[in-house]
């Protein structure tokens, strides 16, 4: 069995018309942290807490079995960083990372008061941030001005969030 640290994150595309359904139903389930709605390629990442790569794994084709689910993608927690008090901005949102320097990416990312929470993960990206700014425009130049400027930083995926 893979360990993990801390909340491990689950990207859904849900069916159309089927958001409030399935946001409700994650809510419900034991191992669910924290869902969010995103705005773009995905609509919701879902934070869940299991110690083991593969309960996460079968938790992940559990809810792809859902009737709302069209599609899940899931990212393990190798090692988790959160801020200890995060401003409240109103808008927040998720960016995922492609770097060749997981590690340096990881430590300059701290430095910045916009970062929330982030983990290093598997898969198609290094690491997942979760992130806060005061309007849309500030997210989107923190992601051009600041994390693409990082040494090694070679791709982004920024999913903006939604609070409900």
């Amino acid at each position: 069995m893979t360990s993990l640290e801390g909340n491990s994150l689950l990207f859904l595309k849900i069916r159309s018309g089927s958001v409030d359904e399935a946001a409700s139903d994650l809510r419900n389930m034991q191992e669910v942290a924290q869902v969010y709605r995103l705005l773009g390629h995905w609509d919701m990442v879902v934070s869940v807490n299991l110690p083991e790569y593969e309960s996460l794994r079968g938790f992940a084709n559990h809810v792809e079995e859902k009737p709302y689910c069209q599609r899940a993608s899931f990212y393990p927690c190798f090692e988790q960083w959160t801020r200890e008090k995060p401003s409240k901005a109103p808008i927040t949102g998720w960016a995922m990372i492609g770097t060749t320097k997981t590690e340096e990416t990881f430590e300059k990312l701290k430095e910045y008061e916009q970062v929330y929470w982030m983990t290093q993960t598997g898969g198609d990206c290094s690491i997942i941030v979760h992130l806060g700014a005061r309007e849309l425009d500030e997210l989107s130049s923190f992601i051009t001005s600041e994390i693409h400027k990082i040494p090694g930083v070679n791709r982004t995926e920024t999913y903006p969030s939604i609070r409900k």
